[in-house]
């Protein structure tokens, strides 16, 4: 609670957006800049509704209401979708509707998710996880942060941690709300932005990179996660 809290303030007094918190169960976890008529709107069973249609989508999604009026859904966290999720605004897409509610085009919306997802890393320290996960849990994590650009298996990876490879996928799931590939591949993928942000290397070497060895299922792979291709985020970022 205090974290989340530490989160949701330095956020707001950053951006003067409103931002609020729920659990799994869409239950307020904490709020900041959110009144009470704002509240009551984003607890109601309509905007309820809306949040489990777009629940899945990764990395954020865009909740959007008549008349230009939209909040930013993010997940507390990125490899745990039962830990609830962030709700950013309202805000207004188009520069000409409620001068009262904060005008952000489209253009800046990656850069609130990435101001937010910033600040939750931050807080969210090391050993926060740590207490999170159990041993075999953790160390899976950390030897996938460490290997990532290696070829890495269930199977390696039971073998390096001496456990039961039907126990380990049971555990991983439970503790993480992902299975040890899901996981591995959405840390490759986010390594792999970087790569296609400030680099110039082909495809091919980036996937390479991130431990992918085939540019086809790289590609795959960042489509489903992130809906849409590498090209087309290179693109996006190169703008």
């Amino acid at each position: 609670m205090h974290t989340i809290a530490n989160i949701l303030e330095d956020f707001f007094y950053c951006l003067q957006l409103p931002i609020k918190a729920i659990d799994e169960n869409y239950n307020l976890i904490y709020s900041v800049g959110v009144n009470e008529q704002l509240e009551d709107f984003t607890s109601s069973d309509l905007f309820i509704e809306k949040i489990k249609g777009l629940k899945e989508n990764y990395p954020f999604s865009i909740i959007d209401f008549e008349d230009n009026i939209n909040f930013l859904l993010v997940p507390i966290s990125k490899f745990d979708k039962n830990k609830g999720f962030f709700i950013v605004g309202p805000f207004r897409s188009v520069d000409n509707t409620y001068i009262n509610i904060h005008y952000l085009p489209n253009t800046c919306i990656k850069y609130v998710y990435n101001l937010l997802t910033t600040i939750n890393d931050d807080k969210f320290s090391k050993g926060r996880i740590n207490h999170q996960f159990s041993p075999y849990v953790k160390k899976a994590v950390e030897y996938s942060i460490k290997n990532f650009d290696s070829p890495i298996s269930i199977d390696s990876i039971c073998n390096e941690l001496n456990i039961n490879k039907s126990y380990f996928c049971k555990i991983f799931k439970s503790e993480t709300g992902y299975t040890f590939t899901n996981f591995l591949n959405i840390f490759r993928v986010e390594k792999s932005k970087k790569l296609l942000k400030n680099s110039n290397l082909s495809l091919l070497d980036v996937a390479v990179s991130v431990g992918f060895n085939s540019q086809n299922y790289y590609s795959s792979v960042f489509k489903k996660i992130t809906n849409k291709t590498p090209l087309e985020y290179k693109q996006e970022v190169k703008l």
